[in-house]
């Protein structure tokens, strides 16, 4: 609050999965009313700032083109708050954020990347966020449990699992939706959680390209071992494949179907239940983490990716068919040129 008031861009640094983005919407949801206009800008390596500030909708704004939406945005002022999540980028590759500063706006950026070096000043704050207290830890894990109460016994089994997995924030969401989903007691979660760590020896150390430090390393560990007591079927795992490859543009419903050729969402939904799939304001999406793990342990590709490959072969080509789905213009969706490029460039 303090220094949202006195900065025009805050970074909230941290490794990931601390909690940096839910501190974000938190401060939005609270401060709700001191803003003119809030928006939330999700950040992907596949395009720049500047490509997701273009892509905003404006209410009640005609402008049709690029150039009107930047003229626009010049009237931003310390009445606008901009929310820029998961920025998580290399030092010096995109640079937009400077020119935010041109808007007057209120910038509140979560990243990964530590940019004390660069950003400097009375226009800049750094915040470090660290880990959560257990008790802390232990309302989050109730809430995604679904439990109103813990006894002294379970409470304490409870700080032998944030010991275990360093007090990690999503790791914890992660367990307590497991618990509740699979009905486990407090004791086999323990046990669950030691055997995963167990299975990681000797496995391939993830390469973590965002943190540097031994401790921000091990944040991937730590959603790996959790990844691996969650035991999916061969369906689920096609799921995170399947949501993966489709990252690069909004996931309804709609257009999981359309794209996989799926018949249900049994699967999906299950994925949502245990955490590993997030499904918010009717999109499907990964956590960064998840993200990282999905493309190191399941190597979503062309190959095992089929029918969303054939499905945007089909929407491209000149005949507009393939054999054994019917005509293109059975799928009423649209396609993003953007997913298409960021698809194939990364199939390839």
């Amino acid at each position: 609050q303090s220094e949202a008031n006195k900065q025009c861009i805050v970074f909230l640094h941290g490794f990931g999965g601390i909690g940096k983005t839910e501190i974000a919407r938190r401060y939005a949801e609270l401060h709700n009313k001191d803003y003119d206009m809030i928006l939330f800008v999700k950040y992907d390596n596949n395009s720049t700032l500047q490509d997701k500030l273009d892509e905003i909708e404006i209410v009640n704004f005609d402008g049709d083109t690029i150039e009107h939406r930047r003229k626009l945005r010049t009237l931003f002022d310390d009445n606008t708050l901009i929310i820029v999540d998961n920025f998580d980028v290399e030092i010096g590759i995109d640079n937009t954020l400077k020119s935010l500063l041109d808007t007057k706006a209120h910038v509140l950026v979560s990243t990964r990347t530590d940019f004390t070096s660069v950003y400097s000043g009375d226009n800049y704050a750094i915040i470090e966020i660290s880990e959560f207290a257990n008790k802390e830890l232990e309302q989050i894990f109730l809430c995604n449990a679904k439990l109103a109460t813990i006894s002294s016994p379970e409470k304490e089994i409870l700080n032998k699992i944030f010991k275990l997995i360093d007090n990690h924030t999503y790791a914890t969401e992660l367990l307590a939706k497991q618990m509740y989903y699979s009905g486990w007691s407090y004791n086999i979660l323990y046990e669950k959680v030691k055997s995963g760590f167990a299975s990681l020896k000797g496995a391939e150390k993830i390469v973590v390209n965002k943190d540097e430090d031994a401790k921000k390393d091990n944040s991937l560990n730590i959603l790996r071992a959790i990844y691996n007591i969650s035991d999916l079927m061969d369906g689920q795992k096609q799921v995170l494949r399947n949501i993966f490859m489709l990252r690069f543009m909004n996931i309804t419903k709609e257009n999981y179907l359309k794209y996989t050729f799926s018949v249900n969402l049994e699967d999906v939904n299950t994925l949502i239940e245990i955490g590993l799939v997030q499904y918010d304001r009717q999109y499907y999406k990964l956590h960064p983490l998840i993200e990282e793990l999905v493309n190191y342990d399941l190597n979503p590709n062309m190959g095992n990716c089929k029918c969303i490959h054939t499905t945007l072969e089909l929407k491209i080509s000149d005949t507009g068919h393939y054999d054994g789905y019917g005509d293109v213009d059975e799928f009423e969706f649209e396609t993003n040129c953007d997913f298409l490029c960021g698809f194939f460039k990364y199939a390839n």
